[in-house]
């Protein structure tokens, strides 16, 4: 160019800020009148911005809750107006453990190159704590039956325990701590454990006693009547005791309190029962044909004067037997010489009746 003669203006380029190529124009730029200009044009590039994004560390749920939203640190800075679309995600799995953080669909569109840092996300145990239920008990001798407990929440999903409660060694009546035993959850959960007592309780002994049979009054009560059973090792006390002799009545009152051998274990048992004490029939009360002993008091030979009878049987009056015969007829005699003084009861069993006779032993 000629001394003094400049450029004046400027270039120009196509219009847009988007990273891409765009065409450099003549624009502005020119010569005075003596110059012919020919523009060459080249490219003009618009370069996407780096930006360094980073999943923040130490990102963490609990097993069995939802996924958070991953967050992230953005190193650079964006253009006015521009901001993030999408969101991170994470290589899948529900189980404890760690699972690597990605860029997923996050994305600032072509205009930012975006170099992505992942880190780790941590699925944490579930704590969960089981109470062994309160109150459980069986009786002694009985077989333990499988403990109870609460979980303080529900599992996740399928989830389920497997094993069992177990308890402290022993089976005499006592209290004795539930363990934890083989209970157990799989290794998402943390489980803990809080025991409770399990008592084994008294047995009472049953005891095997039915109402006697019917005893006429001057029978004193014996083993006869008195034969209560416990199946167990221990004492009995009857009231009224053995060798009593009840007035006539029925449905009077035996009972027996029985105290095991094995206190440790077993309750007091109490039981009552019921005994009817009938009155004998004197033969002299009623018509049998002028059926009578004679003499009556003895002092050792009776004589029988009536009817025949079928059987005889004389006891003493604590019930025992001292003579007996079938087919008795008037005109035999009976020798209770050898009998010591009392009261004896002749029972008189003709066809169709029994009856009773009073006789005095001098």
């Amino acid at each position: 160019m000629a001394t003094g003669d400049d450029f004046s203006g400027t270039l120009a380029r196509e219009t847009g800020e988007n990273a891409g190529i765009y065409e450099i124009t003549q624009g502005s730029l020119s010569l005075n009148s003596d110059y012919s200009i020919e523009f060459i044009s080249d490219d003009f590039e618009i370069t996407a911005r780096p930006v360094t994004v980073t999943a923040d560390a130490s990102q963490t749920k609990v097993y069995g809750e939802s996924d958070p939203d991953f967050t992230y640190s953005l190193t650079g800075t964006l253009e006015s107006g521009d901001s993030f679309t999408g969101s991170l995600t994470r290589v899948t799995g529900e189980n404890v453990g760690n699972y690597a953080i990605q860029q997923g669909s996050l994305s600032l569109g072509d205009n930012y190159d975006i170099n992505f840092v992942g880190s780790n996300f941590e699925i944490t145990v579930r704590a969960i704590t089981v109470t062994a239920d309160a109150g459980q008990f069986k009786v002694y001798g009985e077989n333990d039956p499988e403990f109870t407990y609460t979980p303080s929440e529900a599992l996740i999903g399928t989830d389920v325990f497997t094993g069992l409660l177990d308890r402290a060694f022993g089976d005499d009546a006592g209290f004795y701590a539930i363990n934890q035993g083989s209970l157990t959850l799989n290794s998402n959960y943390d489980l803990s454990f809080v025991s409770n007592d399990f008592e084994i309780i008294k047995a009472t002994p049953v005891i095997d006693w039915e109402n006697p049979a019917d005893i006429y009054y001057g029978t004193l009560l014996s083993s006869t009547q008195l034969n209560a059973f416990a199946g167990i090792s221990g004492t009995y006390e009857y009231n009224p005791p053995a060798g009593t002799l009840l007035s006539d009545g029925n449905n009077q009152e035996l009972n027996v309190t029985f105290t095991p051998s094995d206190g440790l274990n077993y309750n007091v048992a109490y039981k009552t029962v019921y005994i009817n004490v009938l009155w004998p029939v004197e033969v002299d009360d009623v018509n049998i044909n002028a059926m009578s002993f004679y003499p009556n008091p003895t002092k050792g030979i009776i004589n029988f004067d009536g009817n025949k009878a079928e059987n005889i049987r004389i006891t003493d009056i604590t019930g025992k037997v001292v003579f007996e015969k079938s087919e008795f007829v008037s005109g035999e005699s009976i020798d209770l010489s050898v009998n010591p003084a009392g009261v004896y009861f002749v029972t008189i069993q003709t066809e169709t009746k029994t009856y009773i006779s009073k006789i005095i032993k001098q």
